[in-house]
């Protein structure tokens, strides 16, 4: 996946129920960590390219200091860390 930020995603309903989970309204950021979450109840992901305008006006949430862009890294690295070789049982039941 080349773009892990951005907020245009669709779902299917089994991802939709992971999504619903406790597990997953744990995450600051519902980027890096969805994507984690639903790869490691054995979900497919695939990424299709969109046309994307450049932004017109505002600034993007993310990226507003470096502080912030530093806070994002370490969070995102360490939940990868943390997730790497980590295996449970599904999060619900089909």
């Amino acid at each position: 996946i080349e773009d892990i930020t951005s907020g245009f995603r669709a779902y299917n309903h089994a991802a939709m129920r992971i999504l619903a989970s406790s597990e997953a309204s744990l995450f600051d950021y519902q980027d890096v960590g969805v994507l984690l979450l639903l790869r490691r109840q054995g979900l497919r992901i695939v990424e299709v390219p969109v046309p994307m305008q450049r932004r017109a006006n505002g600034a993007s949430r993310i990226f507003r200091s470096w502080r912030v862009v530093g806070k994002y890294m370490l969070q995102t690295s360490l939940l990868c860390i943390a997730r790497a070789g980590y295996y449970s049982r599904p999060l619900v039941d089909d």
